[in-house]
């Protein structure tokens, strides 16, 4: 009986699950279809056959739990084939939905004709515009994958037809699938401009970007820095003067070296910029043959240099056309050290080389100083116009490392609280920080205006009054009491240093070492005769020589002349006349002005010199020479007799 029990209950288990199973396949296939509807038919049939399959093979005591097994097998196994026979279903439905949404069955018909197109065209077997009117991208809205070969043929249309290939770019740029063809066309096409550019030397077409594929185009960065270099090597095509043809191919080669190390360092470079780089060899290729051309012309055609720089303020790049100061400069360190306290006023003629200095302080003062510039020039255009402190602040912010932000108050209070605790920052540091304002009296300008007040004055006394790290240079053509009380007033404790004339060795190394190796140009006593009619005047030095230099290379001369001298200074009235001699005459009062025409027409003694003319020679516009008082500088006075002469 035991043993008739357990085996009529294996059997019956066994026989239900699989009679079940098998039924219920063949049922799911004859009976047909997924849904609702069929799993419950289905389920149904599973049910029946389970139990007449467990009952048939169950014993006596294994009938119940046969019957319960084979039912519940027969209905998992209906559900099994139910949602196999759906899937399938809905495989078979996204794959044709996804075939046909994506144009699949047809994608070869339409890579077939673009890369038969494309090798008829390059084979010659097609003209290009009957290359084009077949390419199907143009017929076919929805192509969703990139056409192969396409890109080659965009490339080589563009550059036998460029207004044809430009066309087809931007027609492929609005296609759905070929719009990344389209900009990997129009790199390639801008690369083989700059790479032309170079072949065929057409700087002022690419400093102006009118090259094809780069017309009126929003330039990179990479771009732009071909425009630049084209910029500087348009030069060759205008100067005739060798310095300058040899600094415009040393900022052209130093431009593109760049442009190259930063493309090469890139690690995911543009298509443009990979493209872009084998164009960078063929520019310095390029630049190298002119550098030799002009070693050449300069070896049979020997000129003189023009390194002299009039009017422009000196960049650190160009110290060594700065000539002295160095002892300027070396007061101003000493101004700055131990516990100094007061503000610091450098005052100079205008065109006198202040500005210019600012630039070499970094140098002059070690690295132990850091050198803030604000220039007051544009301050009336400046967003901090009313409140200057603001600017202050935000500049030393952004010049010192590990600082609090800047409060940004409407009132200069909180920002003196900022900097006094910058100024404990920069003691245990052993670290200094000098603000120099040049144009400093353009202020005065705003307050007249009524667009500023007198609060930043307050400002910088009170910075030199508290602080010792944190130091204020003003910087001005104008002594403090002709910009106003206000200006005496609040900063009655400022010291004041002043950027004279050249010294005489200044002028003397400046005129005849401008650069290294400059030739001996001048004849006896000329380097004397240009350094009395400046006085040592910066600008006036570099702008006599500077004419000298140029007409000795107009006239194939390494040699000048007196004459040449008396050319060179008389050529220079007109430059001195717009940029120094109007300013400095308008600068001056009625009677000062009638001083200065006095003494430019007769040297005199003067034993009583009244308020103008001390003014005038606490300035340096006027000195005592001989035993007689003179405008200072004789060019000027030359100007002034010039300018009056039509008055008498």
């Amino acid at each position: 009986m035991a043993f008739g029990e357990a085996f009529g209950v294996v059997v019956a288990v066994a026989g239900g699950v699989a009679f079940g199973a098998a039924m219920v396949v063949a049922a799911s296939v004859s009976i047909g279809t997924g849904g609702a509807l069929g799993v419950t038919r289905n389920i149904a049939a599973s049910v029946v056959l389970g139990v007449v399959g467990g009952a048939t093979l169950s014993v006596a005591r294994g009938l119940a739990l046969g019957m319960t097994v084979g039912i519940a097998v027969g209905m998992i196994g209906c559900v099994a084939g139910s949602v196999a026979l759906g899937m399938s279903a809905g495989v078979s439905f996204s794959v044709a939905w996804t075939l046909t949404y994506f144009r699949i069955p047809i994608y070869l018909f339409e890579v077939i004709p673009t890369w038969a197109v494309t090798s008829f065209y390059e084979r010659g077997w097609l003209s290009l515009k009957r290359a084009a009117a077949l390419l199907p991208f143009r017929h076919h809205d929805f192509i969703w994958f990139p056409l192969p070969r396409l890109r080659s043929f965009l490339v080589a249309a563009g550059k036998q037809d460029s207004a044809l290939g430009k066309a087809l770019i931007a027609e492929a740029a609005q296609s759905l699938g070929q719009s990344g063809r389209a900009r990997e066309a129009l790199a390639e096409l801008q690369a083989w401009n700059l790479n032309q550019a170079a072949q065929f030397r057409w700087w002022a077409q690419t400093r102006q970007l009118q090259l094809d594929f780069l017309r009126a185009t929003g330039p990179s960065a990479t771009v732009r820095a071909f425009q630049d270099a084209a910029h500087d090597l348009s030069v060759l095509e205008t100067s005739q003067n060798h310095n300058n043809t040899q600094k415009a191919l040393t900022r052209a080669r130093e431009r593109i070296e760049g442009l190259q190390a930063t493309i090469v360092a890139t690690r995911r470079p543009s298509a443009l910029d990979r493209h872009l780089l084998p164009v960078t060899r063929t520019w310095l290729e390029v630049i190298k043959e002119e550098e030799i051309r002009l070693s050449e012309r300069m070896r049979e055609q020997p000129q003189v240099p023009t390194p002299f720089v009039a009017g422009a303020v000196l960049r650190a790049s160009e110290r060594y056309l700065f000539k002295g100061r160095r002892d300027l400069a070396r007061i101003i360190d000493h101004d700055l050290t131990g516990d100094r306290r007061a503000p610091l006023l450098l005052l100079g003629q205008r065109r006198m080389g202040k500005s210019s200095l600012l630039h070499m302080l970094p140098d002059y003062l070690g690295t132990s100083t850091k050198v803030i510039t604000l220039n007051f020039q544009g301050l009336s255009g400046s967003p901090h116009s009313d409140r200057p402190h603001h600017w202050l602040e935000a500049e030393i912010a952004r010049a010192c490392d590990q600082l609090p932000p800047p409060p940004g108050a409407p009132v200069w209070g909180p920002t003196m609280d900022w900097l006094g605790h910058v100024d404990e920052l920069l003691r245990a540091q052993d670290r200094r920080v000098l603000v120099a304002i040049d144009e400093v009296e353009r202020l005065q300008d705003e307050i007249v205006r009524g667009r500023a007040n007198t609060d930043f004055l307050d400002l910088v006394r009170a910075i030199g009054d508290r602080l010792d790290r944190v130091r204020v240079l003003l910087v001005s053509a104008h002594p403090l009491v002709r910009l106003g009380r206000d200006w005496v007033d609040r900063l009655i404790s400022v010291v004041q240093r002043d950027l004279g004339y050249l010294e005489p060795d200044a002028a003397r190394s400046l005129m005849c070492q401008p650069i290294d190796g400059f030739p001996n140009i001048y004849p006896p006593g000329g380097v004397e005769r240009i350094a009395h009619e400046t006085r040592g005047h910066p600008y006036l030095i570099q702008l006599v020589c500077d004419k000298l230099t140029r007409h000795l290379n107009d006239q194939k001369r390494l040699q000048a002349t007196d004459a040449d001298i008396e050319l060179a200074i008389d050529t220079s009235f007109e430059d001195a006349e717009a940029i120094l001699f109007n300013d400095l005459w308008a600068q001056q009062s009625p009677a000062q002005r009638a001083w200065l025409s006095r003494l430019a027409d007769s040297p005199a003694a003067v034993e009583r010199p009244d308020r103008a003319l001390k003014e005038l020679i606490q300035r340096r516009f006027v000195e005592a020479r001989d035993d007689a008082m003179h405008v200072a500088v004789p060019m000027f006075a030359a100007w002034i007799r010039e300018r009056e002469r039509p008055c008498r």
